[in-house]
């Protein structure tokens, strides 16, 4: 870091510091970031991309990702890379943030969505509450943006059709005798959509 600092942005200075690196070295986090942010100061972006890119190959890194997302000039390899990287890292939100801002570079966006609902089975009898079984949906939205400020999509929520109920959403009644009956949440939904921000 004391080295970095009084280099500005010459090229070969920032080389030669990086020659004296180990290979230990050249995989700390640390390290890279500043060199990275160094390389991007002179204008360098492949070079900080050439940093950060074995590292990431090997374990996520959020102070990284930032600086990958950011400053990558070769859009179409940096999806192919992600693309790769995709089951390596599918539990890590930081990761699918990168991943969305990248696509979303590219003008294309998709997103998926799991709704997992248990069984609602803590219920007060005196008050004619029954229980609700749980339910899984499935949303899905996929988009573009083939010119500025206008966006288009389609999107299908509740993809398989799941017939569901939320607990404690069903008739009223103030009458004796007369059964509570739940209200089915929508099914299907299916939409298409343009949209122009101003």
């Amino acid at each position: 870091e004391k080295l970095l600092k009084n280099v500005g942005k010459n090229i070969v200075e920032i080389k030669k510091i990086k020659g004296l690196l180990k290979p230990k070295e050249k995989l700390d986090i640390l390290i890279v970031k500043i060199f990275a942010e160094k390389w991007i100061k002179a204008g360098q972006q492949s070079e900080a991309i050439k940093m950060i890119e074995p590292i990431l190959d090997k374990e996520w890194s959020s102070e990284l990702s930032k600086i990958y997302r950011e400053n990558h000039n070769d859009l179409k390899g940096q999806l192919k890379k992600l693309d790769i990287l995709k089951r390596k890292y599918d539990g890590n939100s930081d990761f699918h943030l990168t991943y969305g801002y990248v696509c979303k570079k590219e003008k294309l966006w998709a997103k998926a969505s799991y709704v997992l609902v248990s069984e609602q089975d803590k219920i007060a009898p005196s008050f004619g509450e029954g229980v609700t079984a749980g339910y899984g949906l499935v949303n899905l939205r996929l988009g573009g943006r083939p010119f500025k400020h206008f966006d288009v999509g389609v999107a299908a929520l509740n993809l398989f059709d799941v017939t569901y109920n939320n607990h404690l959403n069903f008739s009223f009644t103030n009458q004796a005798n007369f059964g509570r009956v739940p209200i089915n949440d929508p099914g299907r939904n299916l939409s298409v959509f343009v949209q122009y921000a101003f």
